[in-house]
């Protein structure tokens, strides 16, 4: 690990480090400070219809439950991964609302024993595209096409937050939860919870071998 040299130097990163976490706190609890960069592109999902949707880096204010793009998608809907926002974006379960598209995917734990996974738990996950020129939402920046305003899970209770397991579903499907083995020898998984997603409801069961990590 290289070691900074001078005191100047490490006053330097951990004035950078603090700016770093205020800018994120400033982000999530109030309206984000002067110049927050809420139009910056972050992303680009490639979708094979609708082209490419943009995800701007946005804001989320809790105080005022307002915002839009990544920041509220990652702070008040707890999907904090672009890899996981960009593959909701490419479903092709695709509804438009007017200008809007509401893009649909589906995540789900799946517990597996003998020769079968049996789908216990499942969200669906919706990703909203609109497709408008704004100079500014809700008061701050956008200064182009919006893209991705919001993506949420159909919850229970209407609960805001997807459930932890949710990111990792999309991002990595067949990934065994909790410390058992990736897979047996002859490529199936282990007893235990397991995670899949797809662009449509999950099926109630599941071979081993299609639980599989792939």
């Amino acid at each position: 690990m290289r070691t900074l040299s001078t005191g100047g130097s490490l006053l330097t990163a951990l004035a950078a480090a603090c700016l770093l976490v205020v800018s994120d706190t400033a982000a999530t609890a109030a309206p984000p400070p002067p110049g927050y960069r809420t139009d910056q592109v972050l992303a680009t999902a490639v979708h094979p219809t609708l082209g490419g949707i943009s995800i701007r880096r946005g804001f989320w204010d809790a105080d005022t439950d307002k915002g839009w793009g990544y920041d509220k998608v990652r702070h008040k809907h707890n999907i904090s991964s672009i890899y996981a926002q960009k593959r909701v974006l490419m479903s092709p379960n695709i509804e438009q609302q007017g200008t809007s598209y509401v893009l649909r995917a589906w995540a789900g734990r799946y517990r597996c024993s003998g020769s079968a996974c049996r789908l216990v738990e499942q969200r669906e996950v919706r990703g909203i595209y609109t497709s408008v020129h704004m100079a500014s939402l809700h008061g701050w920046p956008v200064n182009g096409v919006l893209g991705l305003q919001t993506m949420y899970c159909i919850n229970p209770q209407s609960a805001a937050r997807c459930p932890d397991w949710v990111v990792p579903a999309i991002e990595r499907p067949g990934t065994p939860t909790g410390v058992s083995p990736r897979a047996t020898p002859d490529g199936g998984v282990r007893d235990g919870i397991t995670l899949r997603t797809a662009y449509k409801p999950l099926p109630r069961t599941l071979p081993r071998r299609a639980a599989s990590p792939r």
